[in-house]
């Protein structure tokens, strides 16, 4: 989806390619995750069921989180983040274990 971006703008978001990062990174970043739906196995089978889940990211996840992504980057792993002005409103790191 992103291939090789160092950086691209979209309405006002701006795509960067991290190459590095810090615990300051997420000060302001609100993770909290709402779902309506998840796959569950019933009767031997996948099946796409609703559900009312809510998860937010605990302090301790809030701290581990910017170690794991500098040490994937330092492994040569990417980590794309978006931006809006300097303040990061999204990330992703295709981690391949």
């Amino acid at each position: 989806m992103f291939r090789d971006i160092t950086e691209a703008k979209r309405n006002g978001v701006h795509i960067k390619t991290i190459s590095y990062f810090t615990p300051d990174m997420l000060t302001d970043y609100a993770h909290e995750q709402k779902r309506s739906k998840q796959w569950t196995r019933q009767n031997g089978a996948w099946v796409l069921a609703p559900t009312q889940q809510s998860r937010k990211w605990s302090e301790e996840k809030r701290l581990w989180i910017p170690k794991f992504l500098q040490e994937q980057i330092e492994r040569g792993g990417k980590v794309i983040g978006a931006f809006i002005e300097e303040k990061l409103v999204g990330y992703k790191e295709p981690y391949n274990g």
